[in-house]
């Protein structure tokens, strides 16, 4: 009896292991009543396709039946007890074995916050892989489910997701969920706003009642304060080059390009003739290391425009 009881503390914590599970069958055969009866409750559940997992009134007649059949008028209070304590006994089994066989077939979730300095490359269960950037905390299932791809980001990390359109890949960052196919885009949450910016592929961004699609070099921002979600253009190679601390761009125009210096540097940028909004830059590398200073002297050598820092802004003019 302390073996059954052990074996059914062990079945209710889901620790109970595959031997040890078929031991805890091998001592409840022993009760006849019990097997008997818990049997034909699980072909009720099986054929009728349910989870109410108490004792049916059928049950609960056959049960009676039977031990009043053997009972005598000396022992009818005994043998009602021993009634209730056979169907207790079947509803707790009927629930723990299928808490237990819920929780082994339900895929753990794994939580990774990365504390270096530097991206951490990331490979889902799917073979997407994940770019997670310094301090950020990225949550997926152990195993993806049959019909979607779920996980959760806190902070920035690029995702290139595998191809598959029968099981969408589904981020969600706070109130916004981003929803994808096969892609690859970056996330970025700052405070209340929660940017995503497409590379490759096309991302549809909800958060609410409200949706937006995106496309390559589109990025969508969110701002949790306004409930507001506004689409607009970008250089995504730009917001990238954190995974691989560099990139390179060509034919971009200066006024697509003041975006990333004011974001980049937190310095205001000015333009001195709208002309020099249209001027382009071609084949201009850049690293994540690079300063201000360095940037304006690359682009004055060989572009069509001069950069200089006046009282605290970025001054742009044409040639």
């Amino acid at each position: 009896m302390k073996r059954l009881n052990y074996l059914l503390e062990r079945l209710q914590n889901n620790s109970c292991s595959e031997d040890e599970l078929n031991e805890l069958k091998i001592l409840l055969q022993q009760d006849q009543l019990v097997q008997k009866h818990l049997t034909q409750e699980f072909e009720n559940i099986i054929e009728e396709n349910h989870t109410n997992l108490t004792v049916s009134k059928k049950t609960w007649s056959a049960i009676e039946k039977e031990i009043n059949s053997k009972a005598t008028v000396s022992n009818k209070k005994i043998l009602r007890k021993r009634i209730i304590g056979v169907a207790a006994s079947i509803a707790l089994l009927l629930n723990l074995f299928f808490l237990w066989k819920y929780n082994r077939n339900t895929p753990k979730w794994i939580s990774i916050k990365n504390t270096t300095a530097l991206a951490k490359k990331i490979t889902l269960p799917d073979h997407s892989s994940v770019w997670l950037a310094s301090q950020s905390t990225l949550e997926y299932p152990s195993e993806f489910g049959a019909s979607k791809r779920e996980t959760k980001l806190k902070g920035k990390a690029f995702f290139e997701v595998t191809k598959n359109k029968k099981k969408p890949f589904t981020i969600r960052s706070g109130e916004v969920l981003t929803t994808v196919l096969g892609t690859s885009f970056n996330i970025n949450t700052i405070d209340s706003l929660v940017e995503v910016s497409v590379a490759t592929g096309a991302v549809r961004v909800a958060a609410k009642d409200k949706f937006i699609d995106v496309i390559p070099n589109q990025e969508v921002i969110y701002n949790s304060n306004s409930k507001s979600l506004i689409k607009r253009e970008t250089l995504t190679a730009l917001y990238t080059m954190w995974i691989h601390n560099e990139a390179i761009i060509d034919s971009v125009s200066m006024n697509q390009f003041s975006k990333y210096l004011e974001k980049t540097y937190k310095m205001p940028v000015f333009f001195k003739d709208e002309n020099a909004k249209l001027k382009k830059l071609y084949s201009l590398r850049l690293n994540t290391k690079d300063s201000l200073q360095t940037i304006i002297k690359r682009i004055n050598y060989i572009n069509e425009v001069q950069l200089k820092i006046h009282k605290n802004m970025i001054e742009i003019t044409s040639k």
